[in-house]
């Protein structure tokens, strides 16, 4: 059996899509676009950041995001196949209500898995395993395993990424790992 880490933001569940429409619906003039969010950040203007950074703290934030299209099913076969599947998420401090929506969420969506599947934690790169599915290649940095670069928003603005393979979609994500 393997064991599976799965980040949370943007990878099984929608993120910065609902920041971008959020922003984008509240008038301030001046569009964001998903590839504004494209680390470094250097996109946009710290005012903006600041407001996004406001939305992620209100409390609802992280309960009401939307499931990625088609990861839920594939968690599951991973799962009935008796394979271990923990989601890895970075703690968002400056909400209040981060870490409880988190895993109440996981409770709503990933009832199989539950709430004790939930790894909060800053550094990834000291988790051991077989897989690691994240949207942000720094932060698989290190993890010894094979790494999925899941690129829901086709960010990688082609950038070079040693050492990990890439998807864009969950069926990709399944056919590459292939369990």
């Amino acid at each position: 059996m393997k064991i599976i880490y799965v980040d949370m933001d943007d990878t099984v569940a929608e993120c910065d899509s609902i920041l971008v429409g959020k922003y984008n619906m509240s008038g301030y003039g001046d569009n964001i676009t998903l590839a504004c969010l494209t680390p470094p950040h250097t996109r946009i203007k710290k005012e903006v950041r600041n407001i996004l950074r406001g939305y992620i703290a209100e409390p609802g934030f992280f309960f009401n995001l939307p499931v990625v299209d088609g990861c839920r099913q594939v968690l599951l076969d991973w799962h009935r196949m008796g394979h271990f599947i923990y989601f890895v998420t970075k703690p968002f401090y400056p909400s209040k209500t981060c870490f409880i929506e988190k895993l109440d969420w996981v409770d709503n969506y990933f009832p199989w898995l539950g709430r004790y599947r939930v790894i909060f934690l800053q550094e990834k790169n000291l988790l051991s395993g077989d897989v690691m599915i994240d949207d942000r290649y720094s932060f698989m940095l290190g993890f010894k395993g094979r790494r999925i670069l899941f690129d829901l928003y086709h960010r990688r603005n082609g950038r070079d990424y040693k050492g990990v393979e890439i998807a864009t979609t969950w069926e990709e994500v399944k056919r590459l790992v292939n369990l």
